[in-house]
């Protein structure tokens, strides 16, 4: 007797790119029971997006705008949006009828309730930045990180591949284009943003210079505008404004012909990726392009903030965190995305070598290091990760010698502390130690009273002890104790917080 298939459903969530992403995840759960399996998919309420991106999959059974979502006659019921989130499931009649499909429901049960990482999987935007750090700590980006447990084996690109319901050549015609001869950009972001300047966006002004740099450079290329009427500018220079002019299916075939995309982190360009149309160049800002871009496109990031703020607070997708522009967008010159792209459309873009955390460190412009540190000890270490964190002086440990070798000792406990509150012998037996065991070594009374002298004179506020994961200080010893001494125990000051290759 033929067993009866599991009723799966999933009610999508998000926008455009994060529809694709989620039926690419739905899309490797039904390969993975291709027999067993009937889905239905509850995913915009628009009918023109819902067939444009599940009209013809081979793995979907029936979709419905969200609106219709009802969890009856089903044996699964999945809410998905960066995990998937059951909300119910026959877990007795999906065992009969795969242990292996019993086992991938139940990582998703577990990780739901999982008290550490169960507030991931809520539809929260307040979580979503933890979500971004969950990933890139898991070296898993936006298609990867729902697979909980890597059972479906979810790769880093696109397995779905979305169709095309009109005559492609007949779309080119009437919109008077070749194939491979233009350029598609856009300016704005999602019009549920309800804004035309939102800080993801690169400034207009920079398309249109983007724009004047690039008819120099190939005058006969065509620049087309796209994107909805209602939260994009007309770009200066454009050869053809598109706003408002295309329905999604034509949207689609020319995101699928252009030679290059230029967007910000936006649903073209994941839509692009999903027609596996070609490279697109993504300039990314307030998002992570670690999780959110792809392998294969070109993500600019301009580094002019140290860290994605997005999500952070409600409004980011209207404004700035920090200041009236956004300071990484407005860093990404149009120069710079021009070259880029002359250099992709010419073959020969090389993707610059990624900086390692300790090249990052040494280059940090907020952060000054002592030089014979750096030559004699950082420098010859692998560095994973980095911060600047408040931390109170009572919680910090050093390096003390001993006969028996060095020893962790509070930060009270430090010959130098011990020094500046009286105690000079305790400082001058130091050194008489340090002659014996480490001969040569630069350390002195004198040199420690110059340094002192120094500090009452005024701190370079840049330059801040450095100390590893357990708060113990691997540089800036007498500066911490300088601190203690002049602001108490119980004082907060911020650190330079070092991971890397030694022991903790």
């Amino acid at each position: 007797m033929m067993q009866d298939k599991i009723k799966a459903a999933f009610r999508l969530n998000g926008g455009l790119g994060t529809y694709l992403m989620e039926e690419n995840f739905i899309q490797y759960f039904y390969d993975a029971f291709p027999d067993l399996l009937s889905i239905t998919v509850y995913g915009e309420n628009s009918t023109a997006i819902n067939e444009g991106i599940f009209r013809g999959q081979y793995f979907i059974d029936q979709y419905f705008p969200r609106s219709m979502f009802r969890s009856d006659g089903y044996d699964l019921v999945v809410d998905i949006n960066w995990f998937p989130k059951v909300m119910k499931a026959d877990v007795k009649k999906i065992r009969a009828a795969s242990a292996r499909m019993g086992t991938v429901v139940d990582s998703w049960i577990s990780f739901c309730n999982d008290p550490d990482l169960r507030h991931l999987a809520e539809i929260s935007s307040l979580y979503d930045p933890n979500i971004y750090t969950y990933a890139i700590a898991r070296g898993q980006t936006r298609l990867t990180v729902c697979d909980i447990g890597g059972h479906l084996g979810v790769r880093r690109d696109y397995r779905l591949k979305i169709g095309i319901n009109e005559d492609e050549a007949q779309v080119l015609q009437r919109f008077g284009l070749t194939s491979g001869n233009y350029i598609t950009m856009q300016q704005g972001v999602n019009s549920k943003c309800r804004t035309s300047d939102s800080p993801r966006q690169w400034p207009n002004g920079y398309y249109g210079e983007f724009c004047r740099i690039m008819k120099g450079y190939f005058p006969d290329i065509v620049l087309v505008q796209l994107g909805e009427l209602d939260n994009n500018r007309p770009i200066d220079g454009i050869d053809r404004c598109l706003l408002g002019e295309t329905g999604f299916e034509e949207l689609k075939v020319l995101l699928k012909h252009a030679r290059v995309h230029i967007d910000g982190d936006c649903g073209m360009v994941h839509l692009r990726k999903a027609l596996h149309g070609g490279t697109s160049v993504v300039l990314y800002g307030q998002t992570s392009a670690q999780v959110l871009g792809y392998d294969d496109d070109i993500n600019l990031t301009s580094h002019a903030c140290k860290h994605w703020c997005g999500k952070t607070f409600d409004a980011w997708k209207r404004r700035c965190f920090i200041a009236d522009k956004p300071l990484c967008m407005e860093a990404i010159t149009p120069q710079h995305v021009a070259d880029t792209v002359k250099a992709h459309l010419l073959g020969t873009y090389v993707e610059p070598k990624k900086q390692t955390v300790l090249q990052r460190l040494l280059t940090d412009p907020t952060i000054k290091l002592d030089p014979e540190w750096v030559d004699n000890w950082l420098g010859q270490r692998t560095i994973h990760a980095y911060w600047l964190e408040k931390v109170k002086i009572r919680d910090l440990a050093g390096f003390k010698l001993t006969s028996g070798g060095y020893v962790r000792v509070p930060i009270q406990e430090m010959p130098a502390y011990e020094y500046l509150l009286g105690d000079r012998q305790c400082y001058v037996d130091y050194m008489a130690l340090n002659d014996q065991y480490n001969p040569g070594h630069e350390h002195s009374v004198e040199r420690f009273e110059a340094l002192i002298d120094s500090f009452r004179r005024g701190l370079d506020e840049q330059y801040y002890p450095a100390v590893d994961g357990t708060d113990r200080i691997l540089d800036g010893a007498h500066r911490a104790c300088w601190l203690a001494y002049r602001k108490g125990l119980d004082a907060e000051i911020t650190v330079l917080k070092l991971y890397g290759d030694w022991r903790l």
